[in-house]
């Protein structure tokens, strides 16, 4: 099972950091269904797990959390569930820092992985 969720969150980074999809918003159900999980319905909170997996190594590559402004609610806002205080970082600050996410930091996010 982790192998994988781990796989999955390889290539929702891919998807993620795309340029073709990165200028339109993205729900956890569209990506399930652009990873080819089918229905996407029922895999929505699988796409979850692996935006967590991408954050958690976003943090520990001491890069923007790219997943969790990237792959949204239904709402098209940040999943409340997804999002704690810690350590003092508030949400707020973590979707300023993606306004300075570079491609040295997608090399450090997929190195840590």
């Amino acid at each position: 099972m982790a192998a994988i969720q781990h796989e999955g969150a390889r290539k929702l980074l891919r998807l993620i950091s795309s340029p073709s999809t990165n200028k339109t918003p993205l729900t956890y159900k569209q990506a399930a269904k652009l990873l080819g999980r089918i229905p996407p319905g029922r895999h929505s909170r699988a796409v979850a797990q692996m935006c967590d997996l991408l954050d958690a190594a976003a943090a520990l590559a001491g890069v923007p959390l790219l997943a969790l402004v990237r792959v949204l609610a239904n709402n098209l806002k940040i999943n409340p569930r997804a999002w704690k205080e810690i350590a003092g970082i508030r949400r707020s600050n973590a979707v300023d820092e993606l306004h300075g996410l570079r491609p040295f930091h997608m090399e450090r996010l997929q190195r840590v992985q």
